[in-house]
């Protein structure tokens, strides 16, 4: 899980994200050095040696990582039951592979490296711990966004850890093996705010003993996708490209705990074109638990030249209590062919993507298009 000024955030969190790497690895490295003077049950080795002792190391480091990246793409019903202890495993299993690898002395050709690789492993401890607490308070606790930075806080230090383990890579002489590659952090986007929330608010309610009803709209996009963005926040309007009919892809999220039947999704445009649907639907037969859906919704006229809103709602299950998230809107522009060109500033969009989903993207389900009256499976 585009705006001009959503770029100019994005490139100075990136550049925060880049200095604090910098600090913490200096600081952590200040840290090891004054740690590897400290008296220890430790044992000097040969190069040879120390790199036959230390791939086990390797290898359950690389094992703790696996599970950490595993963890927001299984099955939001089974990580219900399962992530708590499985962040505590992660947790007890790193902290015997820092002990491990603390006990080793290298030799002195390989101390610089060795040395990034204790930073790598004690800086993914500390992420481990730190997302273990905050995913115990978030499912626990109405931890709310505290737990979600928390989270966060946790990516920032698998993301120094990653970059130490390069580094320690990059600086190994040779040592006649390929020593494998090591990433804790696979893909950021899965924790970025929004996709991050969604995924919480699911595992709370399939922890709740009580029946929850939630459907929601996570994301929209259109098909032409946008070419630019003008404008920011509640000023946002996305330029399309000069297109006959647009298609519009919904991702809806189930983040209740039951499955929930002819879920319906509407598309409507506002101003609509004089002798044309302003609004289309289509149902989604089933959504199961934690499931994430893209419906594509029949081809829309759009009105050009002027601003157009398009609002996706899904309608709410039978029980629903809380529908704030059912309805999403974007505000597009689509140029007159004859307007002149604009002299705004604007900024190149990616092409349109949807959210991340909440457990468990691209799941199997019925939709049928309710304009045409045809009938189509994915999956």
């Amino acid at each position: 899980m585009v705006l001009s000024g959503r770029r100019s955030r994005r490139i100075g969190t990136q550049a925060w994200i880049v200095v604090a790497i910098g600090v913490t690895l200096l600081v952590l490295l200040v840290d090891a050095s004054i740690k590897s003077r400290s008296p220890g049950p430790v044992k000097t080795l040969s190069s040879q040696a120390w790199v036959d002792q230390a791939q086990p190391i390797l290898g359950e480091t690389i094992s703790q990582g696996d599970e950490i990246n595993q963890l927001l793409t299984e099955p939001v019903a089974t990580s219900a039951r399962t992530i708590l202890p499985e962040l505590q495993g992660v947790v007890a299993n790193a902290t015997q592979t820092v002990a491990s690898a603390q006990a080793l002395k290298p030799p002195a050709t390989i101390e610089g490296p060795s040395g990034l690789l204790i930073i790598c492993l004690e800086t993914r401890l500390e992420g481990a711990q730190t997302l273990s607490a905050a995913m115990s308070a978030a499912l626990t606790t109405t931890g709310g966004n505290n737990a979600l930075t928390q989270i966060q806080k946790a990516t920032t230090e698998f993301q120094v850890a990653d970059q130490a383990y390069s580094l320690f890579l990059q600086h190994m002489p040779p040592v006649g093996v390929q020593l494998p590659t090591s990433v804790w952090l696979s893909n950021p986007g899965v924790y970025a705010t929004a996709p991050l929330s969604l995924y919480l608010d699911a595992l709370r309610n399939a922890r709740s003993p009580l029946p929850v009803h939630q459907l929601q709209v996570e994301a929209i996009a259109t098909l032409p996708p946008a070419v630019s963005v003008e404008g920011s926040g509640a000023n946002q309007v996305e330029i399309l490209p000069q297109a006959a009919t647009i298609n519009v892809s919904a991702t809806v999220g189930n983040l209740g705990n039951l499955t929930e039947n002819e879920v319906r999704v509407t598309a409507s445009l506002d101003p609509s074109v004089t002798g044309y649907l302003g609004s289309q639907s289509v149902l989604i037969s089933s959504l199961a638990q934690g499931q994430s859906y893209d419906a594509a919704v029949p081809q829309l006229e759009a009105p050009q030249g002027v601003k157009v809103t398009l609002t996706v709602t899904v309608s709410p299950a039978a029980g629903q209590t809380d529908v704030s998230g059912t309805t999403k809107s974007i505000v597009f522009l689509m140029p007159n062919p004859n307007a002149p060109p604009t002299s705004t500033t604007t900024t190149v969009a990616p092409p349109s993507t949807t959210a991340p989903a909440t457990g468990n993207s691209g799941t199997s389900g019925t939709t049928t298009t309710t304009a045409s009256s045809t009938t189509s499976t994915s999956g």
